[in-house]
């Protein structure tokens, strides 16, 4: 995506944008659902023995759900970070700087 924004290819990024989303929201959406329905029971199964008591395996599932809830946003905002102009400029920085770099550094080697 970020290689679209920098040649300037809005139209196909839009629609990269857009697929993106919608695929990360067809397996977040459903990962929070299940994990604030669920996390109780996980929680529980997986660590409640020994010195981890009842209370804190409830503390620990209000804590997964709170990231549950959190997760849809944070996955739609790491797909879209990388439409930023910041990103696509830094694309194509980081492509010359390289390549300046291996002719600088790499020619005399050779």
């Amino acid at each position: 995506m970020s290689a679209q924004a920098a040649r300037g290819e809005l139209p196909g990024l839009r629609a990269t944008l857009e697929f993106a989303l919608r695929m990360a929201a067809f397996v977040a959406i459903p990962a929070a659902v299940g994990l604030v329905l669920l996390g109780g029971p996980i929680v529980r199964l997986l660590f409640q023995r020994g010195e981890f008591s009842a209370a804190d395996a409830v503390l620990t599932a209000q804590a997964l759900t709170g990231y549950a809830v959190g997760l849809p946003a944070f996955s739609a905002t790491r797909i879209a970070a990388q439409t930023s102009t910041r990103s696509a400029t830094r694309a194509r920085r980081w492509w010359w700087d390289s390549s300046r770099w291996r002719s600088t550094w790499c020619w005399p080697c050779s």
